[in-house]
């Protein structure tokens, strides 16, 4: 897939973060939202800071996007545990 506008849901975790640098590699541009800040903000992508609960902010993030990967999860097994419907 090459020059399309993308949106990382969940871009700073692992697989995440794998698919940004490789959308980018292959020509795309890339809109990386997650809760958590990435450890890398490449020149061709742009990042948003929000969670999935906030339905506003993922419909803003969708402007203009071709095509949305979601990995967004709670990876820690006590949180989800502690609050299931938070996860």
């Amino acid at each position: 897939m090459r020059n399309k506008k993308i949106l990382v849901i969940g871009s700073s975790g692992f697989l995440g973060s794998h698919l940004v640098e490789t959308l980018l590699n292959n020509q795309n541009e890339v809109v990386q939202f997650d809760a958590v800040s990435p450890n890398s903000i490449f020149s061709n992508s742009d990042f948003v800071q929000g969670t999935i609960l906030d339905k506003g902010a993922i419909t803003q993030a969708m402007i203009g996007v071709d095509v949305v990967y979601h990995f967004a999860a709670v990876t820690d097994i006590d949180i989800v545990n502690q609050n299931p419907s938070q996860a």
